[in-house]
């Protein structure tokens, strides 16, 4: 089972900071990506790799990190 900083209480947390000093910190962009797919695609299949990255290490899963800049997706809502 991977580690959500974002689903621990503080104390949880603390004792994982003890235990392991492996974060993992997923990048992706929200952005459009035509018709068949929803904005979040990138951060969303960043997140799922990182779980699957996490469950194996023991790893801090930290939360997503939407980071990006595409001036060609300007154009488009969202």
């Amino acid at each position: 089972m991977v580690s959500e900083l974002s689903n621990m209480t503080w104390v949880e947390a603390g004792k994982k900071f003890i235990e392991t000093r492996l974060a993992i910190v997923p990048v992706g962009s929200v952005e459009q990506h035509g018709l068949h797919l929803g904005l979040g695609s990138d951060w969303i299949e960043a997140w799922n790799i990182a779980k699957r990255v996490g469950e194996k290490t023991g790893a801090l899963l930290l939360p997503v990190m939407s980071y990006g800049v595409s001036a060609h997706h300007q154009d488009f809502p969202g």
